[in-house]
């Protein structure tokens, strides 16, 4: 019963989404596997945490990783019938390993274990289509999720990044608005809105948002843009330089993102290709992400998009 209590306290954590609480998710989870070190639910709420602490930049993505997946793996053998470790190793197969045939296995066998679950089936829809750019079927599975739990924020940050990248930036922006209202504190929280408020023309707000975001990665990722939107380019080169200097081991797609978003084309595909190299998460959204339309007509973009594996239609095997 302690081991419980301290995990449904990790969970509470979880749910806040910033790197302070993830830190006191991951010794809750902790504490509850020193008591009883057969908890295989404790395992895979560490691996959980241990990826989304590698997602969110706050772990250098090689650490994290593999200590996600380790503690996953660990789960699945203290009990095979749970689902979470299957979601863990599937979003590490799809984000850092950009092995989408391992991902779909993970996610499938997620669903088969609980079919009500519903993040593994728009991990599937994900792999069938969303990531070439056919967002409908996994934006109606993330809407259904939101309605089950209308106060997880983790769902409702799915589901305004979904919208966002399928060009859908009056729901974007309400669903972040939702987000704010109810995870003042969680990292992104301000700068959900700055995208989808730049991308419908309103850049005195989207600035206002990123100024007050509190995660300083979320902060200066957003802040290239927002200025050099209102034309202060003076603002927007240090705000990028910022970044550069600070973040280049894991923002190193958000760095190709802000060039290409100014213009500047070669220095958003040097700072692409090192984020190739680098196997940072964001590259999966090469294809759908408007931040990057100013690339599309340069050959380098197709060939990333081969590279990436994500030129033509989806596979058959995906179907």
């Amino acid at each position: 019963m302690d081991a419980y209590n301290l995990l449904l306290q990790g969970v509470f954590f979880y749910r806040r989404f910033n790197e302070t609480d993830s830190r006191r998710a991951v010794e809750l989870y902790q504490k509850a596997i020193d008591l009883d070190p057969n908890y295989a639910l404790a395992w895979a709420r560490l691996a959980q945490e241990y990826f989304e602490e590698a997602l969110g930049g706050w772990t250098h993505m090689v650490e994290g990783s593999s200590k996600a997946r380790a503690a996953a793996e660990h789960a699945l053998k203290l009990d095979p019938t749970l689902e979470l470790p299957h979601i863990v190793l599937g979003r590490i197969s799809l984000y850092f390993d950009w092995d989408w045939s391992a991902a779909r296995e993970h996610f499938q066998r997620a669903c088969d274990l609980n079919p009500e679950d519903l993040y593994p089936a728009a991990g599937l829809a994900w792999l069938r289509a969303g990531m070439y750019g056919r967002m409908s079927d996994q934006i109606e599975i993330r809407k259904r999720a939101a309605e089950r739990d209308p106060l997880d924020t983790r769902s409702l940050i799915s589901l305004l990044v979904d919208l966002a990248l399928a060009g859908r930036n009056e729901e974007s922006l309400a669903v972040a608005r939702q987000v704010l209202l109810i995870n003042p504190s969680g990292a992104g929280a301000h700068t959900n809105l700055t995208i989808s408020l730049l991308l419908l023309g309103r850049p005195e707000e989207a600035l206002a948002e990123a100024q007050k975001e509190a995660d300083e990665n979320s902060r200066l990722s957003n802040l290239p843009f927002a200025y050099w939107a209102l034309g202060r380019k003076a603002e927007s080169d240090a705000a990028l330089k910022e970044l550069e200097t600070k973040y280049a081991l894991d923002a190193a797609y958000n760095i190709a993102e802000a060039h290409a978003y100014r213009g500047e084309i070669d220095s958003a595909f040097n700072w692409l290709d090192r984020a190739y190299r680098q196997h940072d998460s964001s590259m999966i959204t090469l294809r759908v992400d408007p931040l990057l339309q100013n690339l599309h007509k340069d050959p380098r973009y197709k060939a990333m998009l081969i590279k990436m594996k994500l030129d033509g239609d989806p596979p058959i095997a995906l179907h």
